[in-house]
């Protein structure tokens, strides 16, 4: 068997007669390897263990419980995705899996994921609480695979309830123009006519600057959205992908409802100000 010596805490690779690789290295005292049949899949699993062992997580030969795994997890987790989804991860992990879980280790089975996940039901919890807390489990699961902490993910195979949509209730052309006529006095005019006859969303409306209208060409960039985060307040959030940046060519008819809430608001501004 070929060997190959780092340096200090830099582990080992091994090749097997068979080609295949071995990773090995010594944390506090205890061995951790893992076998791979390529070797760039291998160095990359060693590079992957030591940046996580520099943020804190302590690997003990798999003897973590999911509470002590999820709670720095979610710690190194949290910089990809967005706030709203950070939070949510955090409410969900703390009011739902630690109660039920937390004390378990984390080489868990898939027998107790959906027993887990029907008690959540039972008790209940939504579908929509249910695909969440598994989204947690199998993400953070996947990520303990790669570091050789498990040798597999418990909920790759997991059952899911399925979602029951209901049918959507719009309103059609008579409503709408109804609608209209009876908002045509509120304030609030602009942030009823826009989404009706655009289509944008409500993040996407209450993302909106001035700065995002060309009013010589009737065109409105939508560049941002607003989002609500618990304890945060509203914050400015980018789009999820580029697709979500567009380009709206808005009619006479809404550039004329915005020249009006425009100058409504400069002049409660300057009603406030004298006060």
């Amino acid at each position: 068997m070929a060997r190959k010596i780092r340096g200090k805490n830099e582990g080992s690779l091994l090749q097997r007669p068979n080609g295949t690789w071995r990773e090995q290295i010594n944390i506090n005292g205890k061995r951790v390897s893992k076998g791979f049949k390529q070797k760039t899949d291998a160095q990359k699993w060693l590079r992957d263990f030591q940046i996580n062992i520099d943020h804190g997580l302590d690997y003990q030969a798999g003897k973590i419980t999911l509470v002590e795994y999820l709670e720095k997890w979610i710690d190194n987790h949290a910089p990809t995705v967005r706030l709203t989804t950070e939070h949510k991860y955090r409410q969900n992990i703390r009011k739902h899996i630690i109660p039920n879980l937390g004390n378990i280790q984390l080489n868990l089975h898939l027998a107790q994921i959906e027993r887990f996940y029907a008690e959540l039901i039972q008790s209940g919890g939504g579908v929509r609480t249910v695909r969440i807390t598994h989204n947690i489990l199998h993400k953070s699961l996947a990520k303990a695979v790669r570091y050789g902490i498990i040798s597999q993910n418990p909920s790759y195979e997991a059952s899911l309830p399925r979602y029951k949509r209901g049918e959507m209730q719009v309103l059609d052309e008579s409503q709408i123009s109804r609608f209209l006529i009876a908002a045509q006095d509120s304030p609030y005019l602009a942030l009823y006519y826009l989404p009706i006859t655009t289509g944008m969303r409500q993040g996407e409306l209450f993302g909106l600057k001035w700065c995002d209208l060309h009013w010589d060409t009737g065109k409105l960039h939508i560049q941002r959205q607003v989002q609500s985060i618990n304890g945060k307040g509203w914050k400015f959030v980018e789009p999820k992908t580029q697709s979500g940046r567009s380009t709206i060519k808005l009619g006479e008819g809404s550039i004329r409802i915005l020249q009006h809430h425009l100058e409504h608001q400069k002049l409660r501004k300057l009603i406030v100000g004298d006060r």
